[in-house]
C-alpha cells in the first residue's frame, strides 16, 4: 500500500489514530518503521492524526497458539494485527 493510499484511507474515513506495530529489539527494522511514519507524516495531516508505535514482539507467536490447527498464512498476520490493536487499546484504557 502506498502512503498516498495511506492518506486517501486518512480522509476518506475520518482517521484520527494509526497503531503501527514496531519491534523492541530489532534496530534495523525500526529504522524502517520510523522513516515510514516521517514520510507518512508527511503525506497526510498529521497535525490532525497521530501515529502511534506499539510493541508487536511475539504477536505471531501468539496468533500462531491462537491458529494452531492452521498453517502460516493471512490469518496469522490479521490476528497478530488485531494482538497489536489490543495492546493499544490496552495502554489507552478502552
Amino acid at each position: 500500500m502506498t502512503l498516498y493510499s495511506i492518506a486517501d484511507y486518512v480522509t476518506r474515513y475520518n482517521v484520527r489514530t494509526i497503531v503501527i506495530g514496531y519491534p523492541a529489539k530489532q534496530e534495523d527494522v525500526q529504522e524502517k518503521i520510523n522513516r515510514f511514519i516521517k514520510s507518512l507524516a508527511m503525506t497526510i495531516d498529521a497535525e490532525k492524526v497521530n501515529i502511534e508505535k506499539v510493541e508487536e514482539d511475539y504477536t505471531s507467536v501468539e496468533s500462531g497458539e491462537i491458529l494452531s490447527n492452521f498453517k502460516k498464512n493471512a490469518a496469522e498476520d490479521t490476528v497478530s494485527a488485531m494482538l497489536i490493536l489490543q495492546r493499544w487499546k490496552q495502554l489507552h484504557g478502552n
